[in-house]
């Protein structure tokens, strides 16, 4: 488990006391009976989110935050408490053939004390004006009278096409699941929205996001190569700028499309930008840590960033397993098993967290608990960084029970079978496999076989099983060959 601000216990002691002015907006249910409509509940919550987030003298906690209390049967006073907010924000939604019925209620946290409810029966197309009108009155009820500039950040609008907002909010549920199937859609939806208002920058820039995602992840949108969705992310991220300047997502785009080129110089900056637009980005925060764990290798200042992005969001479960990464790389097994263990209480479907804890059970001795663990994550068929992540564990295993045979059948299952050099993810994994074999010089060679070595390679080339291949000069030589350039 983890404390509130992402560390592990004990927890700092609370504040005494919520600001005045701070408050939390609940994810609103989706009472229509159709499902599909569920996008719209997450996307409303969150566009009054980021709506009260534009006046400055409200305390906003954001959607990861909130995303834990989901259909929670918590009294609002124990949901106030846990997140140290004076005001809770909850509501309901309703469609009905084409009209929607919006029903918000703001209470007092301490008390349950209702301050002000009210329900909206408009038109479908009338979305963001609900949630103009919904921020508004929240903010008022809380501050008790808007500034001339609030009144006029509350009304912005990301767009003024209701078509084009509802698939733009269709877009971010997808990219919400990050799944290869719900980032293909997202890209879909996306695209529909900037088809429908051309000058949408905020889809112009998820839609970049969500390729880059797509690249982290090894995956592969409509059959396109990688160069093809570089250059895609690259060019709706541009546009996204010139369109707006001041949008976050677009800078966040730019930095984390520049480690699939290869490149890592000036991505500290373009993020940098990013959090400086937008304090809130949970998103960032994490990249930032990334960005000084895998390029500046900086494992105090990763630490610090992936702390401050689960201090906004603390479900952020990827964050939680490379806080465990890196204290893996530390040979801090204990600090890194509970951590992983951290993701897992918030996505227990979380394979890489599932791998991490198998590793580190290793270091630790606990042989059954591992095999158990490993027998039941072998059963799948991944690919990607998932698929190395399972190779990896699998070897780490079998090299500690000293079964010899067992590492010899997985050495054949995963050799190239061709002259292509074999599945990417795999290299890694076959380098440690022959390292753990005593077949050093083809380890390095299978490493130098590798297509395009990234950032990623090069950091999980620190982890402690490599230490057998460490010594060697070749080995040193090789990673000298991928070291990332500094990210500043």
């Amino acid at each position: 488990m983890q404390c509130p601000d992402g560390a592990p216990p004990p927890c700092r002691a609370a504040a005494r006391g919520p600001s005045a002015n701070s408050v939390a907006v609940l994810y609103f249910e989706n009472v229509t009976r159709d499902s599909g409509d569920a996008y719209l509940a997450d996307g409303l919550t969150e566009a009054i989110i980021v709506r009260l987030g534009q006046v400055g003298r409200l305390e906003v906690k954001s959607r990861g935050a909130v995303r834990r209390y989901r259909e929670s049967q918590h009294e609002p006073v124990a949901i106030g408490r846990q997140l140290g907010v004076a005001h809770l924000v909850s509501g309901t939604v309703r469609r009905a053939g084409p009209r929607l019925r919006v029903t918000v209620e703001l209470v007092r946290s301490s008390n349950g004390n209702q301050l002000w409810a009210e329900q909206f029966d408009r038109a479908g197309t009338d979305l963001l004006a609900i949630e103009e009108d919904v921020a508004r009155a929240v903010a008022t009820a809380i501050t008790g009278r808007l500034l001339s500039d609030e009144r006029s950040r509350l009304a912005r609008s990301p767009t003024r096409n209701p078509a084009a907002y509802d698939r733009y909010l269709r877009g971010n549920y997808y990219l919400a699941l990050r799944t290869l199937p719900g980032t293909a859609r997202a890209i879909r939806e996306f695209e529909a929205a900037i088809a429908a208002d051309p000058a949408f920058s905020r889809a112009l820039a998820r839609t970049a996001y969500a390729y880059s995602l797509a690249l982290g992840w090894g995956w592969t949108i409509d059959g396109l190569p990688r160069d093809s969705m570089l250059a895609r992310g690259n060019a709706l991220a541009d546009r996204a700028l010139a369109l707006d300047s001041g949008a976050a997502d677009a800078w966040l785009a730019k930095g984390s499309l520049l480690p699939p080129t290869g490149r890592m110089r000036g991505l500290l900056g373009l993020v940098d930008r990013a959090i400086a637009l937008d304090p809130r980005n949970d998103e960032a925060r994490h990249y930032r840590g990334w960005a000084n764990f895998v390029g500046a290798y900086d494992l105090a200042q990763a630490d610090a960033d992936f702390r401050a992005a689960l201090a906004l969001e603390p479900q952020r479960a990827v964050t939680q397993w490379y806080r465990g990464l890196l204290r893996y790389m530390q040979r801090r097994y204990e600090e890194s098993v509970a951590l992983a263990e951290s993701a897992l209480v918030i996505d227990p479907g979380f394979l890489m967290a599932s791998a991490l804890r198998v590793m580190n059970n290793v270091h630790l001795g606990r042989l059954d608990a591992a095999r158990t663990e490993l027998a039941a994550i072998e059963a799948g068929n991944f690919t990607g960084p998932l698929a190395g992540m399972v190779e990896m564990a699998g070897i780490i295993y079998e090299h500690r029970v000293g079964d010899t045979a067992a590492m010899n059948r997985r050495l054949e299952r995963l050799r190239p079978q061709d002259a292509g050099g074999g599945r990417v993810e795999w290299h890694v994994p076959l380098a440690l496999l022959r390292a753990h074999l005593r077949n050093t010089d083809e380890a390095v060679a299978e490493l130098r076989r590798g297509l395009v070595p990234s950032a990623l390679d090069w950091i999980v080339l620190q982890m402690p099983d490599f230490d057998v291949l460490r010594p060697h000069p070749a080995f040193q030589q090789f990673l000298e060959t991928i070291r990332p350039e500094s990210p500043q």
